[in-house]
């Protein structure tokens, strides 16, 4: 069974990142974060696509190889980024942030425009953190990435919009149509 759209962005994303480093493991969906796994992990979860927005950037609506741009669904995810902590020390800040930047790095790459990102938060430094967290730290934010919804083309009926319709009736005394 092929996988939904959001699974793939997430796949490119964690591929994205393998390029630039090995030392992490990925996971997907919200049950990922109950597990007590090890550090030097980052977690996607789906938000959904709560706006779908109507092509209205440079270049949308004008035919592509793949076909006219009709809408734009804007995917949230909340990307969680696990660091791990050194032998020793109580502070393990600096392996989470660079494993959240290039995270960011990652989602920007593959993300293109648009895309947004927002609510950087420490999750471990929250009132009532959690104790999964006491093995290292995490950082969560969100992204917004958008994925054009294109028009139909070859072998289906093209998504033009409504077919035309004629009305008559009577205008000053003259039949018009």
């Amino acid at each position: 069974m092929a996988k939904a759209i959001v699974e793939q962005i997430a796949d490119q994303v964690f591929t994205q990142l393998a390029t630039v480093r090995s030392d992490f493991t990925s996971a997907f969906g919200r049950r990922e974060l109950e597990k007590n796994a090890g550090a030097m992990r980052v977690v996607c979860v789906p938000i959904g696509a709560p706006t779908i927005m109507d092509a209205n950037r440079p270049g949308d609506g004008m035919f592509t190889d793949v076909g006219r741009i009709l809408y734009v669904r804007q995917f949230e995810y909340e990307w969680h980024c696990h660091g791990v902590r050194a032998d020793g020390d109580v502070n393990d800040f600096g392996s989470t942030e660079l494993l959240y930047l290039d995270t960011l790095r990652a989602v920007r790459f593959v993300g293109h425009a648009p895309l947004m990102f927002s609510g950087e938060r420490w999750i471990d430094q929250e009132l009532g953190a959690d104790s999964l967290e006491r093995f290292g730290s995490v950082i969560a934010f969100n992204s917004v990435i958008g994925v054009p919804i294109y028009e139909a083309r070859g072998g289906t009926k093209a998504l033009t919009g409504v077919p035309p319709f004629v009305t008559t009736g009577e205008l000053n005394g003259e039949q018009e149509t």
